[in-house]
């Protein structure tokens, strides 16, 4: 039989595997499962390790060098998605659309006036017409004529007294002898913005789960290295697609999109063979944490590039962004394998480790994907509502949070960057933290799991909902305490990635990455209508029109936190469970409903 020959080590306590020698009853290790076994002398029973050596420390062991490395990819990713959203600020001619919309307000004013005062003009004709005195309605006539015009002059009057009063321009004269706009080469109005913003993510959502099918039987490096190098490549070529039609930058959003989707997912089951279960909250929010890093780097160096790069500025962003894009992709192709069993530099502990630390369910082949059970499943409904509500607010932010800084708090396009890094600089250390923080909580056994992740929950979207109603009455004479909220807001909204992204490997290991590509897909409608939303209802940009894209946010983000708290589970459910442990866990129930019936 074998045994187990306790050594304490520095690092942990190790359990060595020894066997039994029948004729001479010594204790001998145990032999190497890759060792062909021929001696009959030998009763050999495996069992795995109950606990073995972590391997060498964080900063060199490979799975935190690949959670960092894949940090990477996935904030090479939100560079490539952000960068249009405050390049955008810098590539439209505000000044010619705002006269074209005044130009048109003030035209349809005019037409309004003239034709109310000719149809009252026409109305007292037919009753003046009807004396004789012809020469005396002529004269009053053309009296009338004359306080028609005079009454469409006070009404542009007072159309330029509403203007200037207008929230846009409180905050003009803040900063006199300074420039207030900084004006691109394109005529591109709301509509046409918001259709931009949103296009990659049509793609986004048909390529999700057709992408799904492919990446489960191939490379899962090599997947990620071509769709992040196609995405680094094609940004290069913004530039020129910007010149030639809106369309083809379009197009360009739509291939993004494709690729975006398949790699996030990728990058995603890459911990299905690399995240030991104690650790992986805290992997995946490393990893993870790269969408909100880039989102605080991303502003300010699109900001400056906008500000003072080459070619007119806005150009050399999509050219930075694309070349930091194919350096990353070359050293994830030299320093990452698909699994700990692949990679060159591994040491045989941490291998070890990792392998024995998988279930049994991770280690084999994966079943096809029920994807019924997983439709009727309430914990992944739970995770849909809640990712649902994250997304909403992160595209909003995300695509529109430089506008929003311009229109209402009237920050230059100079410093708009780096007001808009700070909050998502806060989501990147609150969530960081936060995975760290709940890797120790589950390892002491402090708290249940379930009660981490609700609390979680009701921390991480209660608290910017009622900071982003507060922050919805502010305007540009209150710029830092508005900025303060915000920060807190966004910061503390990043909680939400060690929340619903390790609740996959929670109830369903072996199909956490099919979970992950059904909910990124429904809650990518979000980054379609994010933008479209504010451009409807911010069509005048002021701190009202404004204050409905925040108390919606709002809504959304306390209905997510309920939704998923009312349907959130953690253990693994029964229809994820291999077909062995299915048959073992029925007759355990009906071993159970036996003995509460006799």
């Amino acid at each position: 039989m074998t045994t187990y020959n306790k050594k304490i080590t520095p690092a942990t306590l190790v359990y060595e595997p020894q066997e039994k020698d029948i004729t001479t009853g010594t204790l001998l290790p145990m032999i190497r499962d890759d060792i062909d076994i021929t001696d009959n002398h030998r009763e050999i029973n495996k069992i795995e390790c109950l606990q073995v050596s972590k391997g060498p420390p964080r900063y060199r062991s490979q799975r935190y060098i690949l959670a960092y490395i894949l940090f990477g990819g996935v904030m090479n990713s939100f560079f490539l998605r952000a960068n249009l959203g405050i390049a955008i600020v810098c590539m439209v001619n505000h000044t010619a659309i705002s006269t074209k919309e005044l130009l048109n307000k003030s035209e349809s004013v005019l037409k309004k006036t003239i034709v109310n005062e000719s149809l009252a003009s026409l109305s007292r004709d037919k009753q003046r017409f009807k004396t004789k005195d012809a020469l005396r309605i002529n004269a009053m006539h053309l009296d009338n004529r004359d306080l028609g015009l005079s009454r469409t002059a006070a009404s542009l009057n007072n159309l330029t007294t509403n203007f200037e009063q207008n929230d846009k321009y409180k905050c003009l004269n803040l900063d006199e002898g300074q420039e207030t706009t900084e004006d691109g080469p394109f005529k591109w109005d709301k509509q046409t913005q918001g259709f931009l913003l949103g296009a990659m993510f049509w793609s986004y959502m048909a390529i999700s789960f057709p992408g799904n099918a492919f990446i489960r039987n191939v490379s899962k490096k090599m997947v990620i290295a071509i769709t992040m190098g196609l995405m680094s490549g094609s940004t290069l070529f913004i530039h020129v697609a910007a010149w030639w039609s809106p369309w083809a930058v379009f197009i360009i959003k739509l291939l993004h999109g494709g690729c975006t989707v398949i790699a996030i997912n990728t990058i995603y089951g890459m911990w299905t063979t690399w995240a030991p279960p104690e650790e992986r909250t805290g992997l995946i929010a490393i990893c993870f944490g790269g969408s909100v890093c880039a989102l605080a780097i991303v502003f300010p160096i699109s900001g400056f590039l906008c500000k003072y790069g080459l070619w007119g500025g806005w150009p050399s962003i999509f050219y930075f962004f694309g070349l930091v894009g194919l350096l990353w992709t070359l050293i994830f192709v030299l320093f990452t394998a698909d699994k700990p069993a692949l990679h060159r530099s591994i040491t045989r502990e941490e291998r070890t480790y990792i392998e024995s630390s998988m279930s049994s369910s991770v280690k084999d082949v994966t079943p096809p994907t029920p994807w019924i059970s997983i439709l009727r499943s309430t914990p992944v409904w739970g995770v849909i509502c809640l990712q649902s509500a994250y997304s909403w607010s992160l595209y909003l932010l995300l695509l529109t949070l430089p506008q929003y800084m311009k229109e209402v708090l009237k920050h230059k396009i100079d410093s708009n960057g780096l007001y808009t890094m700070v909050p998502f600089l806060m989501m990147w250390i609150l969530s960081s933290v936060y995975g760290q923080a709940v890797d120790c909580v589950i390892r002491k056994g402090w708290i249940r799991l379930i009660v981490v992740r609700k609390v979680s929950a009701i921390i991480a979207n209660f608290v910017p909902s009622i900071l982003l109603i507060i922050l919805s009455f502010m305007d540009c004479t209150q710029p830092i305490l508005a900025e303060a909220i915000l920060i807190v807001a966004v910061g503390v909204m990043g909680i939400n990635l060690g929340i619903f992204f390790p609740t996959p490997y929670d109830i369903a290991p072996q199909f956490a990455q099919s979970i992950i590509t059904l909910t990124n897909s429904v809650s990518s409608v979000n980054g379609i209508l994010a933008p479209y939303a504010v451009a409807t209802i911010t069509k005048d940009r002021t701190r009202e029109q404004w204050q409905v894209v925040f108390f919606i946010t709002s809504a959304m983000l306390a209905a997510g936190a309920v939704a998923y708290c009312i349907m959130a589970k953690v253990d693994i459910q029964h229809w994820a469970l291999p077909e062995n442990q299915k048959t073992k866990a029925s007759s355990h129930d009906h071993e159970e409903a036996t003995i509460v019936n006799e």
